[in-house]
């Protein structure tokens, strides 16, 4: 516990500096890894381990680490100079390198065979941390002989490496090395492909299971036309109703209901860029902070990645809870004094999705940061859920108050939602077969995509991210199951309450179809409202 407490002043909150100097921020950076190394340096025992000798320092360690840099992964892409986006790189690259070597220990990984073959636990979530450790240093390498994780380590650097540079200057050349190097660690790991080793942490399961589903959602969905629906309607129109300022306020509102939580915007709160707004989350009744919201309403053109994501996951040492921290990014057009920002319904579902799937994140509530990392299938089943709210007329009415959505608007809009549906998900079942075909055909595949991906495509591939369109098409099918619990009263508390507390407290400490089926007291359906019956 005592890393911890060195390593407290170091997590995100509203008292984070976001502009740090670059020679002080590399400083304390290179303490903490020292710091992270010296506590695992005594976890070399030939003791028999223990859950609490073992498993929980090790946990602790590790969160120390993360919270720690956790910083450094926003400022390497966000930060507000050169000098600190290189400083922020060049920190993130040496916590990622410092956690390869321990993912890569054979030492930790015969002792955390122990501790699972002898049983004994406190209660579920201590297993599951357990089985979670024991797949990451699979995962890492551990498992195998000395020069193939000598090369596993060296290939992991290189890959981060490259993603870092990626994300900072995108081109084919970088492409095609992620996806050679990607190939590279799947086949050291034993895999045919990256999408196999990948895959295999996912309710998928296989890439075989990956090629049926896809399959069947493009047999079975057929866009109706080649014009995009939403160009059927003037979107001026739409958009006059939507003002920014009062838009993003009554979404918040509204998620504020819906999970029975005070959401607050703190203007004493620094962040990264003056786009950014940092909420807090607390209870209503006790006050307690809960977690803070970060939102970004970027330009289309501004750095990072759009989406949801967890900057900081909760955690609990028995004496203090750490409240955990995530960002929501969504992309906006510019505000001019002529012509204030106004949201298309385009980024009014991307505004409910990514703001929903955020929220998600902070109601994770096991003790350890490794289990309170939602899984990306669930965390995409929640934007996808949460965006359906953007179709639901009670809440158009309440979001658009101030100068109400003409009802023959609406009726057109509505008419448009099972062909935006289906699009999407054809979309991603279609991004996920070209990413399983540059795995099958490597580098060659990867070059004759590569002019047919849109910059976001791209990036998720050399992230790895790819063959999560699959999962993402999965996580459109549960995500329109997840909300038919919300149909005829999205805004009911009582439901947002279970959704909490049955699919999002638990977070990795239980299945994700196991969560779904007691949030929706029945198995899960892979069908949607534009699909007909269920696959």
């Amino acid at each position: 516990m005592l890393l911890l407490s060195l390593l407290a002043g170091f997590t995100i909150g509203s008292n984070t500096n976001w502009r740090p100097d670059p020679a002080g921020f590399g400083a304390a950076c290179t303490t903490s890894v020292q710091r992270y190394r010296a506590a695992l340096s005594g976890l070399a025992t030939n003791q028999p381990p223990t859950f609490a000798s073992l498993v929980l320092p090790l946990e602790a360690a590790q969160a120390g680490l993360d919270d720690a840099t956790a910083t450094a992964r926003i400022l390497a892409t966000r930060g507000a100079t050169h000098a600190l986006r290189d400083a922020a790189t060049a920190c993130a690259l040496r916590a990622r390198a410092a956690t390869a070597r321990t993912e890569a220990s054979p030492h930790l990984y015969r002792r955390l065979k122990e501790v699972l073959r002898s049983g004994r636990f406190r209660d579920a979530s201590d297993r599951a941390l357990t089985e979670r450790w024991m797949r990451l240093l699979r995962a890492g390498g551990a498992g195998l002989a000395p020069a193939g994780r000598r090369e596993l380590q060296q290939r992991r650097a290189e890959l981060a490496t490259i993603e870092y540079a990626y994300e900072r200057r995108p081109d084919a050349t970088l492409f095609e090395r992620a996806v050679a190097t990607r190939d590279r660690i799947a086949h050291l790991l034993r895999y045919e492909s990256w999408s196999d080793a990948a895959l295999a942490r996912t309710t998928l399961g296989s890439t075989a299971r990956a090629h049926k589903l896809l399959e069947a959602i493009l047999a079975r969905t057929h866009p109706a036309t080649d014009v995009a629906p939403e160009r059927t309607i003037d979107a001026a129109l739409v958009a006059a109703h939507f003002p920014l300022a009062t838009t993003v306020s009554g979404v918040l509102d509204v998620f504020a209901r819906l999970f029975a939580v005070s959401i607050a915007r703190n203007d004493g709160a620094s962040a990264w860029s003056r786009h950014v707004r940092v909420y807090d989350v607390t209870d209503p009744a006790t006050g307690s902070l809960l977690g803070t919201l970060y939102l970004e309403l970027a330009a289309p053109t501004a750095a990072g990645r759009a989406g949801a994501f967890v900057l900081q996951p909760a955690r609990d040492d028995g004496a203090v809870f750490y409240p955990p921290a995530s960002l929501a990014s969504v992309r906006i057009a510019a505000t001019t004094q002529r012509a204030p920002a106004v949201l298309t319904h385009a980024q009014l579902r991307a505004l409910f999705g990514s703001v929903g799937s955020a929220l998600a994140m902070l109601f994770a509530r096991t003790p350890y940061e490794r289990l309170n990392r939602l899984t990306p299938e669930l965390v995409s089943a929640s934007s996808a859920a949460f965006s359906q709210l953007a179709w639901e007329p009670s809440i158009l009415a309440r979001l658009s108050a101030h100068d109400p959505l003409p009802s023959a608007v609406v009726r057109r809009l509505l008419a448009t939602r099972s062909s935006i549906g289906d699009r999407a998900l054809v979309r991603a079942a279609e991004l996920a077969s070209a990413d399983l075909k540059i795995d099958q055909h490597g580098v060659s595949a990867a070059r004759a995509a590569w002019p047919a991906l849109d910059p976001h495509e791209r990036a998720q591939i050399v992230r790895g991210e790819g063959r999560l369109a699959a999962t993402r098409a999965l996580a459109l099918l549960y995500g329109a199951d997840l909300f038919t619990a919300f149909e005829g009263s999205p805004l009911d508390p009582a439901v947002g309450l279970r959704y909490r507390q049955e699919l999002l407290e638990p977070a990795r400490s239980d299945s994700l179809l196991a969560e779904m089926r007691r949030f929706l007291a029945r198995p899960p359906r892979l069908q949607s409202a534009f699909m007909g019956s269920p696959l």
